[in-house]
């Protein structure tokens, strides 16, 4: 009997040593998660302000639809007189990004540019600082005149803004589908 109440208090021992830990553990994980915990650190390119259907994210929208509707001449006032377009780094003017743009609707019906996220980005601080830069991600599809196929391929385009200009406009998308179902056609 003696040897039961001696496991009996031990066990309690035990329990209470644990519950005592229990506690303690429980406080410290309250008091860390309540902790302010703001403190981070930011890249100085990474400060300034996001936007979505401001004047500029429209403008890039109706860039967009201005293509998919076989009608970038319509957007042509959008763009500075000596702005740059660069096509997967290729560098161009606008005149000729047009005709490369407007080819494709000789090889693919209902063009369209869906999914479309776009956001302008003000920057206060660090290497951009006063820049303006309006981002969009979407996916293109068309439909191949020749057998009726659905070509699929996301891209991404930043247009950079002087004003209410834009000075230059990157564009860049595998062109690996697009190309090849374009030779397949000719």
């Amino acid at each position: 009997m003696k040897e039961i109440n001696f496991q009996i208090r031990e066990s309690f021992k035990t329990i209470t040593t644990m519950k005592k830990l229990l506690t303690l553990l429980s406080i410290l994980m309250l008091s860390y998660g309540c902790q302010n915990q703001t403190s981070t650190t930011s890249n100085p390119n990474q400060v300034g302000t996001i936007e979505a259907d401001d004047s500029k994210s429209i403008a890039a929208r109706d860039f967009s639809n201005a293509y998919t509707s076989n009608n970038l001449l319509s957007a042509k006032s959008l763009f500075t007189e000596d702005a740059v377009f660069k096509i997967n780094d290729a560098e161009m003017s606008f005149d000729d990004m047009a005709a490369g743009f407007t080819v494709g609707h000789n090889f693919f019906d209902n063009i369209r540019n869906d999914d479309k996220h776009i956001y302008t980005m003000h920057y206060d601080k660090g290497d951009n600082a006063g820049k303006t830069f309006t981002n969009m991600w979407y996916v293109w599809k068309g439909i191949r005149k020749d057998n009726g196929e659905e070509l699929i391929i996301k891209g991404y385009a930043y247009f950079a803004w002087r004003g209410d200009k834009v000075y230059e406009m990157y564009n860049a998308f595998d062109p690996t589908l697009y190309t090849q179902a374009i030779l397949e056609q000719q």
